[in-house]
């Protein structure tokens, strides 16, 4: 089968609560020489683990958070918002690691990006919300319209003002 079509099924799987494809993608993320090894799809398909409720894989996004590849911080970006647990402590680390790329990628679409990973994560863990809006704040100014107005929603929507001096 095509490996991407794998990751379909999985996510598939995954939405309607069955846990029988875990134990295969847990042995591909294992494996030190498989083909998605160093991949944007091993980051994926941890985010996917994490998504139903196994995050030993954190590690595997962790560590592509800060990757020089553009591809691999985007995919650590998406699976950081997975590891969402109100009482794991996976989900405080998982937001230091996106307040840092909503506050210093180079990139404004993967800052925006971290900013949306950071309000999912806020929706089960309310302490994260205050990573939500200082990293809204950050880029409320950016010359980047997308993320400008991204910044200004989500402030709209955590009841703050859009004014740069308003915290």
């Amino acid at each position: 089968m095509f490996f991407p079509a794998k990751i379909v099924a999985a996510e598939a799987l995954c939405d309607f609560n069955n846990r029988e494809w875990m134990p295969s993608i847990k042995a591909l993320i294992a494996e030190p020489n498989s083909s998605i090894s160093g991949r944007p799809n091993e980051i994926q398909l941890a985010g996917l683990l994490a998504r139903a409720g196994d995050y030993s894989h954190f590690q595997v996004v962790s560590k592509n958070a800060g990757h020089g590849n553009q591809s691999m911080r985007y995919a650590a970006i998406q699976a950081l918002r997975n590891f969402a647990n109100r009482t794991d402590p996976v989900t405080d680390l998982a937001g230091e690691l996106l307040i840092s790329a909503a506050t210093s990628d180079p990139i404004p679409f993967l800052r925006r990006e971290a900013i949306y990973s950071l309000d999912r994560l806020a929706s089960v863990k309310p302490n994260v919300k205050s990573k939500v809006i200082d990293a809204s704040q950050a880029n409320i100014s950016s010359s980047d319209k997308s993320l400008s107005l991204t910044a200004k929603a989500m402030l709209m929507k955590y009841g703050r003002q859009t004014g740069k001096n308003e915290r």
